[in-house]
Order: structure tokens, then C-alpha cells, then sequence
């Protein structure tokens, strides 16, 4: 299916009325000329081509994972009976490797409080010490479109 076969499809399946009724947060005044509001529908119908598109890859890539994970349990526990870590496979050249990492876990606050409290054995400047490190966390902030569906009020 072509780009412009399936911006149609979007078309029609999102009506000129569905996409104009958006809110800005600003307190600009748009003007309602073709322009703009062409333009704007256009960048609403490609965000929503990508945006099914991407939820349509991630459905397949989720059920190809889901496929994939009895296989890798199965070869794993292959390689582990034959006593290998490393083979070759022929023909595609291509190797399968069993490999293992370690990591640790993220910290949480009770392990670093009594981690403090077996060092400093006062618990109010343990607590003044988590304090600071809590008020010293740097924040992230993301702005981002979220899509959603309206519900059907019947």
C-alpha cells in the first residue's frame, strides 16, 4: 500500500471534524484560513499514519519475541547439556553464543539508609542526609502527544 493509499485510509477513517476539534494551549488566535488548518490536518493524518503504524510493528515485534522465547529457552538449556558456550552455524555464517551478565539492582532508599545509619549511628542525620540527597535529584521533564480515544457515552 502506497504513502498516499494510506494517508486516504487515515482520511477517512479520521474526519476532517475529528481532527479539527483540538485545543492549544496558547493564547495565540488562528486564524481558520486553508492554510493553516490544511496544514495542520495533514501533520494530524501523518502523526496518526506513523502512530498506527508503529503500534502495528510493536504488536508484531511483541508476538515474534513471544515466539522466540521457548526457542532461546530450548537451545539455551541444549547448550548447557552439551557443555558449550560457542556454535558455529553453518551454511549462514553465523555464530549462537550463551551469555551470561550480572547487574545489580537499582538502590533503594532502605538499603542506603541502613548502609548511613551502620556508619554514622545518628538516625536524624540519616535522615537529614537522605533528605539532601532527595531534594539534589536532578528531575526530567517530557512533553509528548499522547493519543487516546474517546469513550462512547451511551
Amino acid at each position: 500500500m502506497s504513502k498516499n493509499d494510506k494517508l486516504k485510509k487515515l482520511q477517512e477513517k479520521y474526519s476532517d471534524d475529528d481532527i479539527s476539534e483540538y485545543e492549544t494551549d496558547t493564547d495565540e488566535e488562528y486564524d481558520e484560513d486553508d492554510r493553516v488548518s490544511q496544514e495542520f490536518n495533514d501533520k494530524v493524518l501523518e502523526f496518526l499514519q506513523v502512530d498506527d503504524s508503529i503500534r502495528d510493528l510493536s504488536k508484531e515485534v511483541s508476538a515474534l519475541k513471544k515466539k522466540r522465547k521457548p526457542l532461546e529457552a530450548w537451545i539455551l538449556n541444549y547448550l548447557s547439556t552439551i557443555g558449550e558456550k560457542v556454535i558455529d552455524i553453518h551454511g549462514i555464517g553465523a555464530r549462537l553464543r550463551r551469555n551470561k551478565s550480572e547487574t545489580k539492582k537499582q538502590l533503594k532508599q532502605d538499603q542506603i539508609k541502613e548502609a548511613i545509619m551502620e556508619q554514622v549511628n545518628d538516625p536524624i542525620k540519616v535522615e537529614k542526609i537522605l533528605k539532601s540527597m532527595e531534594d539534589k535529584r536532578e528531575k526530567q521533564i517530557h512533553v509528548n502527544i499522547k493519543r487516546t480515544s474517546k469513550k462512547n457515552d451511551d
